[in-house]
């Protein structure tokens, strides 16, 4: 974690948590679990895709990759349409996406991972070269695919969802922090809001290198939690010093 001289904590401890889609009042509730006042303010929602056979060359791979819970929708439509596919191998980042794979069918033999880069790191050692992979994505989302075929492995990556950006009229409320999900939500809320007085919280990694990387409206402190669950991002609040450097 960064220090800056002269940062200020709020007189009240307030969060605003943008997501994960679908998920965001469960981490709003850990943040109260914390004491901390939690204020909902998404700013994406997921569009599902539906599944069409014609966007697979084969019916069975060595291994499904999974790194976005949004992409189950699109998978449960692609086994009910081409069943062989349960059979194949799932590495997972996740908990909830990995208990959803579980549950329809799927064995998880990777996982689940804290992000997509220790998937990637632990497929690499373990798929055989030349192995097949399917590996659903969002339209933003394409860069674990592009990593896996750089590794010699052959990877089909079909569209399984959109992220869209909600349409925000009302202004971001004051906070002492705001938790993100996503890169993309990162990128969403740098094009339109203040950030310099806030600490930014990010989800796992690849949202983490995406508040560091928004340098022309960096956030005064940024952290990243140990694991994408609400319990690590109530332990990360509870033990956050909101104390001035010296």
């Amino acid at each position: 974690m960064k220090k800056h001289a002269g940062s200020r904590a709020r007189p009240t401890k307030s969060v605003l948590v943008t997501g994960p889609t679908g998920h965001l009042e469960e981490y709003a509730e850990a943040a109260r679990r914390a004491g901390w006042e939690a204020l909902a303010f998404a700013l994406l929602w997921i569009e599902p895709r539906p599944f069409a056979r014609a966007e697979l060359s084969r019916d069975r791979f060595d291994w499904l990759c999974v790194a976005s819970g949004s992409s189950i929708p699109w998978l449960e439509s692609a086994i009910s349409q081409v069943p062989s596919l349960r059979a194949t191998s799932c590495a997972v980042v996740g908990t909830r996406t990995a208990d959803a794979l579980r549950r329809l069918g799927f064995q998880v033999v990777i996982g689940p991972c804290a992000d997509a880069a220790e998937l990637h790191a632990t497929l690499r050692s373990g798929a055989a070269k030349g192995a097949s992979i399917l590996c659903p994505r969002g339209d933003r989302s394409e860069d674990l695919a592009r990593s896996l075929r750089g590794d010699g492995l052959e990877v089909e990556s079909p569209l399984a969802y959109e992220t869209r950006a909600l349409a925000r009229e009302d202004p971001a409320p004051e906070s002492t922090a705001v938790f993100f999900a996503s890169p993309s939500a990162v990128r969403l809320w740098h094009a339109g809001n203040e950030t310099a007085r806030r600490i930014g919280i990010a989800i796992g990694r690849t949202t983490f290198e995406a508040l560091l990387a928004e340098t022309p409206a960096s956030f005064f402190d940024t952290i990243s939690l140990p694991a994408p669950t609400p319990e690590a991002f109530a332990t990360v609040l509870a033990h956050l010093d909101l104390e001035p450097t010296p």
